[in-house]
Parts: C-alpha cells; structure tokens; sequence
C-alpha cells in the first residue's frame, strides 16, 4: 500500500472497512482520505469486523496494533512452552491491563488468550482488565514460566519444573502446626496465642521472612469480618433476631414436641446455606449466629448443636460458583458454566442438609434449658 491510495487499492470494495483516519507523524489526517497517498509507518483508524481486519492485515501486509504481538524469532525459540496460569484475588495484577502492567516485560512471557466464566477471550488482550480467577495462557521461556509459578498471585495450571529448596529448620514450620493445636487442645494456651507465639519462632530462625508472613495474611477476609461485626450487633440492638426467631418458633411449634429440635436445625441449615451461596461464609456466620442463639433460647434448648449446624452450612457452598473462592477458582479454568454448579451442588446441598440433620444430634445432643 506504500506509494498508493485507499482508492487504488480499493480497501472499502474488497475489504469492506471504512478507515475514518490516518495519523501521520503525530498529525491526524481526517479528510480527503480516498486519494491521500499512504506512506510508510502510517497508522489507519479502521471501522469493520474483525474477520475484515484480519484479511485486509494479510493481504496488504499490515500490522494490526490493538494488541502487541509475537515475533517470528520468538515463536521460534525451542526453549518456549505454553502454560495456563490462573490470577487468585491477590495478584497484582487485578484490576489493570496487561498494557499498564507491562505484562510482558514484567514476567518475560506473552498472553495469547484469557478465560474468564467459560468465555475465551482472544481480541485486545492488551486492553482486558484482569479479575480475579481469570486464567490466562501463557507463552514465555520455561525458567520465566517457572519463575512465574513461585511468584504470588499467581497460579501455573501446566506443567512446569518445579524444585523444593528445603530450609534447614523446616521441620521446624511442622512443629510450630502441631504446638498450637496441641496446646489448644488440652486448653493449656489459646489457639491464637499458640500461633502467634509459632510464627514468632519461624521468623526468628528465618524459616520465613517478614515479608513472607505479611503476604500470607488474607486482608479481604479480614476486611469482611471488620465490615459485618457491626450488622451481627445491628441486628441483636434492633430486635429484629427477636423477630426473627419468633417467626420461626411460631412455625416449628406446629410439629410435635420431640421433633421441633430437629425442625429448628433443619431450618437454621437450610436458611444459611442459601444465604452462604450469596454472600461469603464468614459473614453468613457472623448474621446467622446471634439469630440462631435467639431461636435456640426461645425454643428452650442449648444453642451448641444449632451453632454446629451454622458453621457446616456456612461452609458447605456448592451451589453457585460466586458462593466460594474455590469455586470461582475452577470456574475458567474447568470450562464450567453456571449451571454446572446447581446440577451438581444443589443435590450435594440437599444431601448434607439431610446428613448434618440426622448426624449433628448424635455428636451434639439436644438438651433442654432448665429454669
């Protein structure tokens, strides 16, 4: 096309794209387009599909530039793999594009694709904003892919080479587990101060570095339990627990005496692990448990089987793949779709519904409050 006009070569006719301008060393040339002479380096704003783009870059040897893209050395290079890497909710790279985070300098490798929810994405890759979960293919030399699968916030599906370079006292980092949970066990110190009293010992032998421990800390989680103390309060100050759980006794009154426990622990299951698919186990935890305290006391029974029941269905999430990290994590990466996780999770749900009504009585029978 150098030497040549749009007119010449007649790119609407054959091609069918309308290019709306041409930047020209820094200038924007807007009109008379049809019989400007194209030159070398040239930049065309090009209006069609991509499949047009596609055979005008071929056929006119044209360099597309909404994406960066590989040369022919490195696609050459015999030291080059492919590896799925997924992006966790601690990346870096959450919430920008590959273009602002210099993706490719950065790590050394190259994106040819992004899966997010089932969808492929394989257009303006430089422009895509990364979430969490997405998994991105990789394609970069074996030790940068290598090095990528150490890196945090990151996750390398593929297969990699992958060495363990054992510290000294590493057995050191298994002691410290099982101090703190022995030593909460025979209540000789609480759990907390047992594992903090263990991470204490890990950085002072330089088992692990500061910086280390402070990554290691989830902030979201944390954040989320900050967020809905207040509603757990909120909702003890304005009664409606008390409404709430004189709903439920009004309706459980309805069986039989010997069967209301069982009922009581059945709705309470029930009402969290729908609400669990919603919102995220620690704060369907922290809105359930003063409700079922008050429905356990209304109802004149001891509070621990129903608080039993809480904490399973907080954490049994199965049914959506928004309910669960784990099961946003496997969402792109297996090719699932939304209703994958309701055909398999609902029956498991119902299932364990039934099981943690029939089994958590056995371990924690019900008792009746006296007085």
């Amino acid at each position: 096309m150098c030497g040549r006009t749009l007119l010449d070569r007649k790119i609407n006719e054959n091609y069918d794209v309308i290019v709306l301008d041409v930047l020209r060393g820094g200038e924007i040339i807007t009109s008379n387009l049809r019989s400007l002479i194209l030159k070398e380096g040239d930049v065309l704003f090009v209006k069609g599909s991509f499949e047009n783009f596609q055979r005008l870059k071929e056929i006119e040897n044209l360099a597309l530039l909404t994406d960066e893209k590989l040369t022919q050395e490195e696609l050459e290079q015999e030291d080059h793999i492919l590896a799925e890497c997924l992006v966790t909710d601690n990346s870096e790279l959450i919430g920008q594009t590959l273009q602002e985070a210099n993706f490719r300098r950065t790590f050394g490798s190259f994106v040819l694709a992004i899966r997010r929810e089932g969808e492929v994405i394989r257009r303006k890759l430089t422009q895509f904003i990364l979430k969490p979960f997405d998994t991105l293919l990789v394609y970069g030399p074996k030790d940068r892919i290598n090095q990528l699968s150490s890196r945090e916030g990151f996750i390398v599906l593929g297969k990699v080479d992958a060495s363990l370079d054992s510290h000294p006292l590493w057995w050191l980092s298994i002691f410290t587990i099982l101090f703190a949970v022995i030593m909460a066990i025979f209540k000789i110190i609480p759990i907390v101060v047992g594992v903090i009293l263990g991470v204490i010992a890990l950085l002072l032998a330089r088992v692990i570095t500061p910086n280390e421990a402070y990554s290691s800390i989830h902030w979201q989680v944390i954040i989320v339990i900050a967020a809905f103390l207040p509603m757990g309060a909120a909702i003890q100050k304005t009664g409606l627990d008390k409404d709430i759980g004189l709903f439920i006794t009004n309706i459980i009154t309805m069986f039989p005496d010997h069967l209301i426990p069982y009922i009581l622990l059945a709705v309470i299951y029930l009402i969290t692990m729908l609400l669990t698919e919603i919102a995220s186990n620690v704060a369907t935890a922290i809105i359930m448990t003063p409700i079922t305290l008050k429905l356990a006391e209304q109802a004149s029974y001891e509070p621990l089987p129903f608080i039993f029941a809480v904490c399973y269905a907080a954490s049994a999430s199965f049914i959506t793949p928004v309910g669960y990290q784990t099961n946003l994590m496997v969402f792109g990466p297996g090719g699932y779709k939304y209703s994958d996780y309701i055909k398999v999770g609902l029956p498991l749900g119902l299932i364990l519904w039934i099981v943690s009504v029939i089994v958590i009585p056995m371990i924690w029978e019900f008792k009746k409050v006296v007085g």
